[in-house]
């Protein structure tokens, strides 16, 4: 879990925890470059007994879901602005 006040990815202040699962974990955070409030979604780093063809599936899970919301447009939807892995094996 992230904490209040740490920086992530040297780009965002996290801000609060908005929710977690079995998923991951969602943020709310600040964009330091533009001031913007934005939630991150964090897919954690393999753990001890994930098979790497889990890790696959969550990982292609997370890249439809970044494409599909990239094609919708509503104020309702969530813009996809950033992607990527972290040095410690998360997907966000």
């Amino acid at each position: 879990m992230l904490e209040p006040k740490t920086l992530f990815q040297e780009q965002y202040e996290i801000l609060s925890t908005l929710g977690s699962g079995g998923f991951g974990s969602v943020y709310k955070a600040r964009q330091l470059s533009t001031s913007q409030k934005v939630a991150i979604k964090v897919i954690p780093a393999p753990s001890l007994g994930m098979t790497a063809a889990s890790r696959a599936r969550r990982a292609s899970r997370l890249q439809r879901e970044m494409q599909l919301c990239a094609q919708l447009h509503h104020p309702n939807i969530v813009r996809v602005i950033d992607t990527g892995t972290t040095s410690e094996g998360e997907i966000y």
